[in-house]
This record gives C-alpha cells, sequence and structure tokens, in this order.
C-alpha cells in the first residue's frame, strides 16, 4: 500500500494545522502503515520456506510409505511362512490320525471276521447236531445268523461313516484355513 506523505502533508495545513505538527502526523501515519506490511521481498521468502517445507514433508512421507511396505511385505512373509507350517503340521497330524483309523478299522475288521467265521462254524455244528429233525432250531439259528450279517453290516456301515466324518472335518479345517489365509490376503492387499 503507498502512503503519499506530501499529499497527507498538505491536506492537514490546508486544514489549519502548522507544518511542524502536520510532518510529525504524517511521519507516526506513514510508519503504522508500513511497518505491518509485507513487501514483495518478504512473500517470496515465505514462499521459498513453504516449498520447502513441503519438500521435506514429501520427501519424510515417502520415506515412512517405503518403510512401511518393507514392513508388511515382511510381516506377510512371515505370515505366508507360519500359515505353510501350520498346514504342513495339520496334514502331518490328519494323515497321522487317518493312518491310525485306518489300523484300527482294520483290526475291528479282521477280528469281526474272526468272530464271524467262529460263529459260522459253531453254528454249522449246531446245525448238523440239531438237523435230525428239530425245525423250530434250524429257524432260530437263521434268524441268528440273520442278525449277525446284519451287526456286520451296521458295524461296516458305522465304521464307513465315521471315516467319511472324519474326512470331512478334515476338509472343513483346511477349507475353514484357506478362507482365513484369503481374508487375511485380501485385509492385507487393501491395507496396501
Amino acid at each position: 500500500m503507498l502512503f503519499d506523505t506530501l499529499i497527507a502533508a498538505r491536506q492537514l495545513t490546508e486544514a489549519g494545522m502548522d507544518e511542524t505538527q502536520a510532518a510529525a502526523v504524517v511521519g507516526v501515519l506513514r510508519s503504522a502503515v508500513t511497518e505491518g506490511v509485507a513487501t514483495k521481498t518478504d512473500i517470496v521468502e515465505s514462499q521459498a520456506t513453504t516449498k520447502a517445507d513441503i519438500g521435506e514433508l514429501r520427501d519424510t512421507t515417502k520415506v515412512d510409505i517405503a518403510a512401511l511396505r518393507a514392513e508388511l511385505k515382511t510381516g506377510i512373509g512371515e505370515l505366508r511362512e507360519t500359515t505353510k507350517a501350520d498346514i504342513a503340521a495339520l496334514r502331518a497330524e490328519l494323515k497321522a490320525e487317518l493312518a491310525e483309523l485306518r489300523d484300527m478299522t482294520k483290526a475291528d475288521i479282521t477280528a469281526l471276521r474272526a468272530g464271524i467265521g467262529e460263529l459260522r462254524e459253531t453254528t454249522k455244528a449246531d446245525i448238523a447236531a440239531l438237523r435230525a429233525g428239530i425245525g423250530e432250531l434250524r429257524e432260530t439259528t437263521t434268524a441268528e445268523l440273520a442278525d449277525l450279517k446284519a451287526q456286520m453290516v451296521e458295524s461296516q456301515n458305522t465304521t464307513k461313516a465315521a471315516i467319511a466324518d472324519l474326512r470331512a472335518e478334515m476338509y472343513r479345517v483346511l477349507w475353514a484355513q484357506a478362507a482365513a489365509i484369503v481374508g487375511l490376503t485380501v485385509a492385507l492387499v487393501k491395507l496396501l
């Protein structure tokens, strides 16, 4: 803002003020007007400082983002390795349990077959001894054989159902872990 001191002094003397007082008043006014006003040099210096601050902030932000990316990559790598190890351990555990279940089932089936073989022999001996005309006992023995076969089938079906349940549980656990991994991966990708 420009302040013309000569015009101001002339106006004050024309209004009746003596020249010394008019000069003093104009000097005070000029100091008041020019003290709080920024010059072009002040503005240029302020812009340069602001640009430098923005550049420094940009560099700091880039470094922070790079550090965060590196940290996230490390975290994702560690999570991936941990998850792989967990899946491998779970697979080994499930294989061991399945092998143990297979062995137990085979042993049960072998014992059942031996029991059925023994029952068959006993039944044949009983039938041979009772063939001499006891038809009622023949029907009873036939019914017992039918029950034993039904029990054997039921036992086999129960064993098959147990195996199927274990397999379903194994796949459910594997799918749940896979879903968790996918969820974590999606969440991490969104964060990036």
